[in-house]
């Protein structure tokens, strides 16, 4: 990957988190969004294990207030049973600029809750389903969804 941020560039090897293979099934990793409802979205990684699959979901976010920075939330630990899963959202409470020194260890707030209700996979169509969720931004504010039509917008399967 090649970025640039201002007058500053540079290249960043990206690697899959996890490859095709390890994905549960039904296979529903991959980048969702609301079409109906831009400026927000997430990433549901859904990995094959026993007993359970274990469902990681990394959520980008508006910002809290016109011209305030946009912000992320993570979940994780959960199992999604028959496309469904609630988890709590956190957020990383001593983030740092790209170009500063990271902390030693990173502190964690739980900051709300996502409910994903995903409908069953269709040969070639969009995985597609509906999230619910109520986040709570540091500093005061709060973005909520409830039951809002979600499909995935990268290419299913992780091909």
């Amino acid at each position: 990957m090649y970025w640039t941020i201002g007058n500053e560039s540079g290249t960043w090897c990206m690697e899959p988190a996890v490859t095709p293979a390890q994905h549960a099934t039904p296979d529903y990793n991959g980048l969702w969004n609301a079409p109906s409802d831009p400026g927000w979205g997430f990433e549901l990684l859904d990995v094959a294990g026993t007993p359970n699959p274990s469902v990681y979901i990394l959520m980008y976010l508006p910002p809290a207030s016109p011209g305030a920075n946009p912000t992320w939330a993570q979940a994780f630990n959960g199992t999604l049973v028959n496309g469904s899963v609630t988890l709590p959202l956190q957020q990383v409470s001593n983030g740092y600029c790209r170009s500063c020194p990271p902390p030693p260890d990173q502190t964690y707030s739980n900051n709300g809750t996502i409910t994903l209700s995903l409908n069953s996979i269709v040969a070639g169509q969009q995985p597609s389903g509906t999230a619910s969720f109520s986040i709570s931004y540091p500093g005061g504010g709060n973005f909520s969804r409830s039951n809002i039509p979600i499909q995935m917008i990268s290419v299913p399967g992780g091909q």
